[in-house]
């Protein structure tokens, strides 16, 4: 058995994240760059031919710098709303297993403890689906997190900013432009 000595290069994580494959989401959005066949394949062109088209290699096919961005900033929106949606299905599933033992003492009022949960469920499945009315309710949901640390129950000094950083990136990241076009032409 050979053993190799050499030290493995250390990535960072911004490194690797760069370095993240380029997917198609939503094969029937051929409005959106990223589910279209991109650029050009790197067997089509050399590298000659490429830089004299002002082309560069990114994922294995030949892009200009706008369709390069384009891209980057597309499957950005794509991971991030991805991200939201498991952070709700998350909170979803710490409400259901953290509060429904509470009901027991709430008597017939615990009722009322399964709604945020079914909210974060039912938005985090939307927002899997990229539809628009998932987006809509995580977007009302996000906003709520932003009320919470100025109510007397949730003002304590654990879970307010928590609740109000969540709502922020929540909301901005719902918002930005790539992300409404995602929804636009969802459901």
């Amino acid at each position: 058995m050979v053993r190799n000595d050499t030290p493995r290069p250390r990535y960072s994580l911004i490194f690797r994240l760069s370095r993240m494959s380029i997917k198609t989401y939503q094969p029937g959005r051929k409005d959106l760059l990223i589910n279209t066949d991109w650029g050009l394949p790197q067997e089509q062109l050399t590298e000659s031919q490429a830089r004299e088209r002002a082309l560069s290699l990114f994922h294995g096919r030949w892009v200009s710098k706008d369709e390069q961005r384009q891209l980057r900033d597309e499957a950005n929106a794509y991971r991030s709303i991805r991200s939201l949606a498991g952070l709700l299905l998350f909170l979803s599933f710490l409400s259901f297993v953290l509060l429904i033992p509470a009901m027991n003492n709430l008597g017939s009022s615990g009722l009322l403890v399964v709604i945020p949960g079914a909210a974060f469920l039912v938005s985090g499945i939307g927002l899997r689906r990229y539809a628009r009315w998932g987006r809509d309710l995580a977007a009302v949901l996000f906003a709520l997190m932003l009320t919470i640390p100025f109510i007397p129950a949730g003002s304590d000094d654990k879970g307010g900013p928590f609740f109000l950083f969540i709502g922020i990136i929540g909301l901005y990241y719902l918002f930005r432009k790539t992300a409404s076009r995602i929804f636009k032409g969802g459901n």
